[in-house]
């Protein structure tokens, strides 16, 4: 079989006239394509790894160990330890004024299909004290409304901090939810 797809290749390839290489590739790209977003999507995650973040002035870092499963805040200019909390997120969003981080599911986007809504998703930590924790029930009335994939729910698309220093979601279905980083309440949209 595999010698009989290498000839074939090779024949493609050693064509004269374009049209006849573009319909056999082009369906080739798209198998290929295909089975390596669903073999993505059901692949475990990689080995936990430090992650470090900064806010824009560069003044103040905040570094997500899984060693030590903390995240401690750092102040750039003299290395002094702000404060620490006792959790690892491979995913951090640092507030402008360097106050408050937020962390993230440790499955990132993807939750186990047999998760609660009261699930913890999002924590918000402010001078090193908890804030407020964000649920699954803040984003979303059911687990349905969530995108399935093959193994999980994708419960985001995208988290981003705005110049205005609101934490922005945007979830599965398109909508978008606003935190203010300061207090970690909801902003009316």
């Amino acid at each position: 079989m595999a010698s009989r797809a290498a000839r074939l290749l090779r024949c493609l390839l050693a064509t004269s006239d374009p049209k006849r290489l573009y319909e056999p590739m082009r369906i080739v790209t798209t198998i290929l394509c295909s089975t390596a977003s669903l073999a993505c999507a059901d692949t475990p995650p990689s080995p936990p790894e430090r992650v470090t973040v900064c806010t824009a002035s560069a003044a103040i870092c905040a570094v997500s160990e899984p060693a030590t499963n903390s995240t401690t805040l750092y102040s750039k200019k003299d290395g002094k330890q702000l404060w620490s909390v006792p959790v690892w997120s491979p995913w951090l969003y640092l507030s402008h004024d360097g106050r408050t981080v937020v962390t993230a599911y440790q499955g990132m986007n993807l939750v186990p299909t047999d998760s609660r809504m009261h699930m913890e998703v999002l924590r918000f930590y402010r001078d090193g004290k908890l804030l407020r924790t964000v649920r699954l029930a803040d984003l979303y009335r059911r687990r349905a409304d969530m995108m399935r994939t093959v193994s999980h729910y994708a419960w985001v698309n995208t988290i981003n901090v705005t110049p205005a220093d609101l934490l922005q979601i945007e979830l599965v279905s398109g909508n978008y939810k606003r935190f203010a980083m300061a207090t970690g309440k909801e902003v009316a949209q």
